[in-house]
């Protein structure tokens, strides 16, 4: 099977609807599209009661398979729903209650 063709706008319009699931939950989230790179969404938990800031990079492409996902910024996959992704970042930002960390490059933006 050959890899399935990804459209530019495709892929924007699934980021934006992913940065506005998750700034509706309370997280700083915008879309960035450096000239000459994958475009993707820059996601920071400004408001963790503990005032630990973790910053995440998040990108949408489909699978081997075809289907789309959104995805972290070292290649793992977080869901192919909007909601379903915006949720496991938002819990997963909430990383120093629950014991969970960013992964490599996260804080970098």
């Amino acid at each position: 099977m050959s890899a399935p063709a990804i459209n530019a706008a495709d892929v924007a319009a699934r980021l934006e609807t992913l940065a506005r699931v998750l700034h509706s939950l309370g997280r700083t989230a915008r879309l960035v599209h450096p000239p000459g790179r994958q475009p993707f969404v820059f996601v920071r938990n400004d408001a963790d009661p503990e005032g630990i800031v973790l910053r995440e990079h998040v990108i949408a492409s489909p699978d081997d398979n075809g289907t789309w996902l959104y995805w972290r910024s070292w290649a793992e996959p977080i869901a192919a729903d909007a909601a379903e992704a915006a949720a496991t970042i938002v819990r997963c930002s909430a990383g120093s209650r629950h014991g969970v960390r960013p992964g490599p490059g996260a804080g970098d933006e």
